[in-house]
Order: structure tokens, then C-alpha cells, then sequence
């Protein structure tokens, strides 16, 4: 676990990210905070039938946040 809490911020490799077919893109583990921004996703999209996001896992015990486009994204890799 050492590996992840290094003191240096950056990308650590290059990695694209998953796009879909909507504007809205959620790149999550499904960790409690995580599971927060999915519910008000899905009441949002229960409100309004045209909402509409994709879905995609990031892997956080495989170091997946800090690949180059999810950095670019979310500067401190959260």
C-alpha cells in the first residue's frame, strides 16, 4: 500500500480513459463517496428521462487513478 501514498502528485503512466456515447462521464470505484455521486446521478436521471451518464470502474488498489488522462482530469488523483 506504501506505493500509493508517495508524496510526488502527477500522472505516474499514460492511460487513457473510457469515453461513452454522453456528455457526462463518472469514473468510480464505488466507494462511499463514490456511491454518493451514483445516487444523485440516478435520481437525477429519474427526474429527467433525457439525463443520461456512462459508467466506469477505476480500480484504486491497482493505482488506477493515477494513469495520465484520470490526472489531467482530477489533479489529485481522487
Amino acid at each position: 500500500m506504501g506505493a500509493m501514498n508517495r508524496p510526488t502528485a502527477g500522472a505516474r503512466f499514460d492511460k487513457k480513459l473510457p469515453v461513452g456515447k454522453h456528455p457526462l462521464q463518472l469514473h468510480s470505484l464505488g466507494t462511499p463517496n463514490g456511491q454518493k455521486v451514483t445516487i444523485l446521478l440516478e435520481e437525477l436521471a429519474e427526474q429527467d428521462s433525457s439525463f443520461d451518464y456512462d459508467a466506469w470502474y477505476v480500480n484504486i488498489f491497482d493505482l488506477e487513478q493515477f494513469g495520465s488522462e484520470f490526472v489531467a482530469a482530477n489533479p489529485n488523483s481522487k
